[in-house]
């Protein structure tokens, strides 16, 4: 019995104690259901032979949905997967930021943002407000160009031949995202998140009733040197109900760029397991020092280009961020499924923001240049000023810091972070990144210029050195 039909025939179910429902495109995925009290109906997909799983309160950490009293939410409850997607920290912080912010006294360390304004070829873009096709709908999959010329930037950073046909727009890296999760995942599936991870993946999993499985990449939310360390951690956290993976390269938080021997273990694992693979590579153009981007591999692998898909955007690379102007590279096969599914989610990108973004390109390589050179300036003056334990960063806009000289728990950080608030200093709490990171607070350098970070951080040493 399909799942969808299942909450209508819960009153017959009354004076039976167990139902097992089949997911019906998984065989192998049993769901109990235990009607011994309606009032704790639930279910949990699960391994078959596996024993069914105890009811658990409504709101559950792990993402599971429940049904409240009754078969089915009605006013006023509202959808158990919204439930899944858990409050952020910073929702309790967000008042004390605005007040500061409002008064000129915040330095906005806590969200990955850039301080420059875009190339100017797309701040001069000619958009002429009576020229009629800028009003209608573009294709769903984005304009032929837009596509043509992301396919021209993205191509030979990737090693391989793109064409438009490749080429999905998207509403920024979220949008990309959102469109992947739907279109290869079932309900139930897991999906092994690398962390610390960029935050917004995990609600966008979970509000696809997909469970998120966590893979710390290494001890120090950073790579450990043995790869086989990781190796056997993703191994063992990869089960029958595993359909992919996600990782950020470079990572954010983190500010690493993937190892190639993690590259080459997690290529043998999706091609072993019959997975696919999420790369969120939207910092791939801003990295700072010496290592390079070893994520194209995978698609100069025969066995593993098929399973792996890419989102980027122009929000970090061309300081576009509020444009929503993203991308997702995929394999020919999946081009027709992942445009239905776009149809019925944002149905096409903005068209004044894919018209930016062929003009951001036709800036060239010295404008993304221009921002990487900002990225270098913000992390020299963070490393250089901050007093505090961190990966000195190979890529992006962030210092992961290890706060646990200084708190001992979770509590403890929000604490510090208030304290940081007092002098006007926002940092974004690491458990938002994965359940490991409770006692690490990321930290942005480039929401504002190099003197402006320095400044703020000569505030944060004076809280964390007191």
């Amino acid at each position: 019995m399909c799942f969808r039909k299942a909450a209508g025939v819960v009153p017959l179910l009354q004076g039976l104690t167990k139902v097992q429902i089949v997911s019906h495109s998984r065989f192998a995925a049993k769901t109990d259901f235990d009607t011994s009290h309606l009032g704790r109906i639930s279910y949990r997909p699960r391994r078959a032979g596996c024993p069914p799983s105890e009811p658990l309160p409504r709101s559950s950490p792990t993402g599971v949905r429940y049904l409240p009293e009754g078969t089915m939410p009605k006013f006023p409850d509202h959808a158990r997967r919204a439930e899944a997607v858990c409050g952020s920290p910073l929702e309790v912080m967000a008042p004390r930021i605005a007040k500061l912010r409002n008064e000129g006294r915040l330095f906005p360390f806590q969200l990955g943002d850039s301080y420059l304004l875009p190339p100017e070829p797309a701040r001069r873009i000619d958009l002429d407000l009576d020229q009629e096709t800028l009003h209608r709908y573009c294709p769903v999959s984005g304009l032929e160009e837009y596509r043509g010329a992301v396919a021209q930037w993205v191509g030979p950073q990737l090693g391989i031949e793109l064409t438009e046909k490749n080429i999905a727009a998207s509403v920024g890296c979220t949008g990309a995202l959102q469109a992947i999760a739907t279109s290869l995942f079932d309900p139930g599936d897991e999906i092994l998140v690398i962390t610390p991870t960029w935050p917004v993946i995990l609600g966008i999993l979970k509000t696809q009733n997909l469970v998120p499985v966590e893979v710390p990449i290494g001890n120090n939310a950073w790579p450990d040197d043995d790869v086989d360390i990781f190796r056997r951690r993703l191994i063992s956290l990869c089960t029958d109900r595993t359909a992919g993976i996600y990782f950020s390269d470079p990572n954010n938080p983190g500010g690493f760029v993937m190892p190639k021997s993690y590259i080459e273990a997690i290529g043998e694992l999706i091609t072993e397991k019959n997975l696919w693979l999420m790369i969120d590579g939207v910092y791939k153009d801003l990295i700072l020092g010496d290592p390079s981007w070893s994520s194209p591999l995978l698609w100069q692998n025969e066995a593993t280009r098929k399973r792996v898909l890419l989102d980027g955007a122009f929000s970090k690379s061309h300081a576009m961020a509020g444009h929503r102007a993203g991308f997702l590279v995929c394999p020919d096969e999946l081009k027709r499924v992942l445009t239905r599914v776009l149809t019925h989610q944002p149905y096409h990108a903005s068209t004044s923001a894919q018209a930016m973004g062929i003009k951001a390109l036709e800036a060239g390589p010295e404008a993304i240049e221009v921002v990487r050179r900002s990225y270098m300036d913000g992390s020299r003056e963070a490393v250089e000023a901050l007093h505090a334990r961190f990966h000195n960063p190979d890529a992006g806009a962030f210092l992961f810091l290890d706060l646990r000289e200084h708190v001992d728990d979770e509590r403890g950080l929000m604490e510090l972070l208030f304290a940081c608030l007092d002098v006007g200093v926002a940092l974004a709490p690491g458990s938002i990144f994965g359940n490991d990171f409770g006692c690490f607070a990321r930290l942005c350098y480039t929401r504002t210029p190099p003197e402006v970070v320095r400044d703020g951080i000569v505030l944060l040493n004076k809280v964390l050195n007191s």
